[in-house]
């Protein structure tokens, strides 16, 4: 009995395995239903979007190029406070060390031999170098306040200090520090060396060929650095170009900043222009002076009681009509 069941459920198990094989093959299948065109809706929907993706993508590109300079303005302009103050600062450390090194120096040529204290060329160049150093000096001392103040304007935060370069922002926002510092720092380095080689030239008086050459070593090195400064700032690079034209710049701001203030109530202006034209005044006495053989005469000495050597001469018989005439002057 076990058996004949196991064997009904062997032939029933064939019999359904078999009957799929008998549908496939017996009966025949439709035919797959054709393909319709598509709708005018969906033809129009795809013409639209194929238009707008033409028309759109022109768009698109004039998008992303505004993005992309909008982006690049963003970069270029930054805040360039704290790089304007490092040059200031830059320009102010080197103007001290200067300022102390020519007032140091000044009038170390004061105390002249007898032979050179009575000779008009001698005493011209050792005005010259103390005018030369006290140039120096106030020069150097004006580019340290104006740097100073000028640090202190931009750590303040007073002004818009983004810009695309650190000249830029200065040339917007501080222009007149900016033109005083270069001029000034330029002025009193070179009013140094050239005094300097001035005082190489007298204390090596003795040996004549010596100091010249020692002289116009150092007025070399002050022209070749000036040739350089106007060689290497031209317009293009470094704004009013070189000494000359920073100088003619400071001058024309200089002068409008004190016209612009002499009043009755800016008492500080009308005083620093009256000290201009005088010390231009007291300058051209000087070379006048010196000229007619009238400064630091013996008889000028002995008048002034410290010393009558050489008043009996026939020589400073002439010198003292002379400076009695330069004194009535």
């Amino acid at each position: 009995m076990p058996l004949a069941s196991s064997g009904s459920v062997i032939v029933c198990a064939t019999m359904l395995s078999l009957v799929p094989l008998l549908a496939s093959t017996n009966v025949p299948r439709p035919p797959p239903p054709a393909l319709r065109p598509p709708s005018r809706s969906v033809a129009g929907m795809e013409r639209s979007g194929v238009v707008l993706a033409s028309a759109s993508a022109p768009l698109a590109a004039s998008a992303l190029a505004t993005t992309a300079l909008a982006a690049s303005a963003a970069s270029a302009s930054v805040d360039h406070s704290i790089a304007a103050a490092s040059f200031f600062n830059n320009l102010r450390v080197p103007a001290a060390l200067v300022a102390a090194a020519t007032i140091k120096e000044a009038f170390v040529l004061q105390s002249a031999s007898e032979e050179i204290r009575y000779s008009a060329g001698w005493t011209l160049l050792r005005q010259t170098y103390v005018l030369l150093l006290m140039l120096a000096f106030c020069a150097e001392v004006s580019c340290v306040f104006v740097c100073t103040y000028s640090i202190v304007q931009l750590q303040a935060a007073s002004m818009d200090t983004t810009a695309t370069s650190v000249i830029a922002l200065l040339l917007r926002e501080l222009e007149y520090e900016y033109v005083a510092a270069r001029c000034h720092f330029v002025t009193g380095v070179h009013a140094f060396v050239v005094g300097q080689a001035l005082r190489v030239r007298l204390v090596l008086r003795k040996h004549t060929n010596f100091s010249k050459m020692a002289m116009l070593l150092v007025l070399q090195t002050s022209l070749t650095l000036l040739a350089y400064n106007n060689g290497h700032s031209n317009n293009s690079t470094i704004p009013y170009g070189g000494y000359a034209g920073i100088s003619r710049r400071f001058v024309v701001l200089n002068a409008c900043m004190l016209i612009a203030r002499v009043r009755a109530h800016h008492p500080l202006a009308v005083l620093a222009v009256a000290t201009w034209v005088l010390t231009a005044g007291f300058i051209a006495r000087m070379l006048l002076s010196v000229a007619a053989h009238t400064t630091d005469t013996p008889q000028a000495r002995g008048a002034r009681g410290d010393g009558a050597e050489g008043g009996g001469s026939s020589g400073g018989g002439t010198s003292s009509s002379g400076d009695s005439g330069g004194g009535g002057g």
